[in-house]
């Protein structure tokens, strides 16, 4: 049997070569993947927000159609729905010479505290409206 010496300018990737290319790939296949999972929170905190905005404009179309009588109990059934539509949705009505101020607030993904008052507080998504009757 006879056996062909190896020859020094021989072509083909070292295991050098070989495991920096996969370096290189892991790094930027970790990196699309964080880019994916921030694309999917800012996502869904753009859907939060729309809804958000949904739920105001049902409320002003509420004050606008019951002249903002009973504004108790219209807050208290806005509120439920609001429970329903977002996290820990909370909403708030202040009236002020024939005009309202709507605020609603939610518990965003990106921030840990609990809603509380939308106009003062920093820590959770808080959304404002104006309605003139």
């Amino acid at each position: 049997m006879y056996f062909r010496p190896l020859r020094s300018d021989s072509s083909g990737f070292s295991l050098i070569e070989v495991l920096v290319s996969l370096l290189i790939i892991s790094i930027t296949l970790l990196g699309l993947t964080a880019l994916m999972t921030n694309a999917l929170r800012y996502s869904y905190d753009a859907y939060l927000e729309s809804v958000a905005v949904n739920q105001l404009s049902s409320m002003a179309e509420r004050l606008r159609a019951t002249h903002g009588d009973a504004l108790g109990a219209v807050v208290a059934d806005w509120n439920q729905e609001n429970q329903q539509a977002l996290p820990q949705g909370q909403g708030d009505v202040a009236p002020s010479n024939g005009t309202y101020t709507l605020a609603l607030g939610w518990q965003a993904r990106h921030k840990a505290s609990a809603v509380g008052d939308c106009r003062t507080s920093k820590e959770h998504a808080c959304l404002t409206m104006r309605v003139q009757l």
